[in-house]
């Protein structure tokens, strides 16, 4: 249940907390419409289907280890039976070196079936948590721009999983783990000089894009390896004509 509002926005998983404004009484209000009864709002609708699918993959691996078990179970008993008959030992041998070999096929097919869904339960999370997290982060800071630095906030984040929970961990410069916040990691983006002209309200200030003689043909297209600012200075000069 998405909650209206909040005494601290550490009550909120951290990918919402940009979703609330403070408002009366110190507390936080969530800034969502509510369309027939229902929040209308892609991140929230995403992580509602996130959990509904962890939970239905969680019963499915649930099942299929239950399965598994019995299985083990009876075939164990039935080899018992077997062996208590009165047969030559080298068929006594070779029952049991056929039930191993059944039995290795048997969990190797649902361990491949239960890596199958838990890889698909992962690269959903990853959408949530991560891909949705970069992108939002990117429109908010870069705007037209979002697409030059979503490469560069990426690798910042990552999936962890916090008493039982997944939750976007801000990993630092090198990869690791930190303690960082969302709102740490926009205030870094903001101070880093080289994101500076792709940044709202962060241009680059100096002489007029026509300055000079004047009427210069367009910049050629950067490569796909070229700098930000780069790209930056090509898509001004698009809008522009310069």
């Amino acid at each position: 249940m998405i909650k209206t509002s909040v005494s601290s926005l550490e009550e909120l998983p951290e990918p919402l907390r940009g979703e609330y404004k403070p408002g009366e009484g110190g507390k936080f209000y969530a800034d969502l419409e509510v369309v027939d009864g229902k929040i209308d709002h892609p991140a929230v609708a995403a992580l509602v289907r996130s959990k509904k699918l962890e939970a239905e993959n969680r019963g499915k691996a649930e099942a299929k280890a239950k399965e598994l078990g019995d299985k083990l179970d009876a075939m164990k008993i039935e080899m018992e039976a077997s062996l208590k008959n009165v047969i030559p030992k080298e068929n006594a041998d070779r029952l049991e070196a056929s039930y191993k070999a059944t039995m290795a096929e048997k969990i190797a097919a649902i361990e491949g079936e239960l890596k199958g869904e838990i890889g698909t339960l992962s690269e959903s999370l990853r959408e949530v948590l991560v891909d949705s997290v970069a992108q939002k982060i990117s429109t908010e800071l870069a705007g037209e721009n979002a697409d030059l630095l979503r490469p560069h906030v990426l690798p910042r984040l990552a999936v962890e999983r916090v008493d039982g929970k997944a939750v976007t961990r801000i990993l630092d410069q090198d990869g690791k783990p930190s303690a960082a916040t969302l709102e740490d990691l926009k205030k870094e983006l903001l101070s880093t000089k080289k994101f500076a002209p792709i940044l709202i309200g962060s241009k680059a200030t100096g002489g007029s894009a026509h300055g000079g003689s004047g009427g210069g043909s367009a910049p050629q297209k950067p490569g796909l390896n070229d700098p930000p600012e780069k790209w930056a200075a090509w898509h001004k000069a698009k809008r522009t004509g310069g």
